[in-house]
C-alpha cells in the first residue's frame, strides 16, 4: 500500500520517480515496465522469490504471462529489476546523506532516518531488499548489495565508537540498524488486526521518531 509520503528523505530524487524525469514517464514502455516492477516488488516482497510467479505478476496488473516476458525475458529478470532498483534508490539515499553530512555519525543518521521515510511510504520496497540480504537470490554484485553494505561497514568503522573495530563489529551493528527500521514495518497485518489501523498508523510517527535514538545508540 502505497501511503503520500509525510517522512521526507531529504536532498533524494523524489521516491518512486526515475532519474530520468518526466520525459520517460511519458514513454508508455516506460510506465508499463514501471507498473510491471512495482507489482513484481509488491508480490517478491510478501512471498518471496520461490512464492511469486510470472502468473500472479501478470495476473495482478490484468495482463498475460506472455506479455510479462515480452518485458522482462524471465523470472529471473523481473526479479532482478526489482531489487536493482530498490538497492540502486537506497544507495542514492546514502549518497545524499553523505553529501550533506559531515561526520560519520551524522551521516549514518541521516541515512538511516531516510531510509525509515523510504520504508514508511512504501513497505514492499524496504522489505524486498531486506529479503534480499537473507536469501541472496542474485549475486550482491549484481543486485548493488555488495557496494551499499560495504559503504555501510566502512562508516561504521569511521565513527569514533567503532574505530580499530573489526568488520564482524560493523557487520553486526549495520544489521541491528536494518532491522531496527524494518521490523516494525513488518508487523502492520499483526498490530493492525490487534491494536486497529488508526493505532498502528499512530504507531508509524513513533517509529519514526525513535529511530535517531535508535541509530544513536549503537554509534555512538
Amino acid at each position: 500500500m502505497t501511503r503520500l509520503n509525510k517522512y521526507p528523505a531529504t536532498g533524494a530524487f523524489p521516491i518512486g520517480r526515475d532519474e530520468a524525469g518526466d520525459s520517460a514517464e511519458m514513454d508508455p514502455k516506460f510506465d508499463t515496465r514501471e507498473r510491471l516492477i512495482a507489482a513484481a516488488t509488491r508480490l517478491f516482497a510478501a512471498q518471496g522469490y520461490g512464492g511469486a510467479s510470472i502468473s500472479k505478476i501478470a495476473s495482478e496488473l490484468h495482463l498475460t504471462k506472455q506479455a510479462l516476458l515480452h518485458h522482462f525475458g524471465s523470472k529471473e529478470r523481473v526479479y532482478s529489476a526489482a531489487v536493482t532498483k530498490q538497492v540502486a534508490e537506497i544507495k542514492t539515499l546514502l549518497a545524499v546523506a553523505s553529501q550533506e553530512a559531515q561526520t560519520p555519525e551524522d551521516q549514518l543518521d541521516a541515512f538511516f532516518l531516510a531510509l525509515c521515510g523510504f520504508g514508511l511510504e512504501d513497505p514492499d520496497r524496504l522489505m524486498l531488499v531486506v529479503r534480499e540480504v537473507f536469501d541472496q537470490v542474485l549475486p550482491v554484485q549484481v543486485s548493488g548489495l555488495k557496494d551499499l553494505l560495504e559503504q555501510l561497514n566502512a562508516l561504521v568503522l569511521a565513527t569514533d565508537r567503532w574505530q580499530g573495530g573489526s568488520p564482524s563489529d560493523a557487520m553486526v551493528v549495520v544489521c541491528q540498524l536494518l532491522g531496527a527500521v524494518q521490523c516494525f514495518l513488518s508487523t502492520e497485518v499483526a498490530q493492525g488486526a490487534v491494536f486497529g489501523a488508526e493505532a498502528y498508523e499512530t504507531a508509524r510517527d513513533v517509529h519514526y521518531g525513535l529511530v535517531p535514538a535508535t541509530v544513536s545508540a549503537l554509534i555512538r
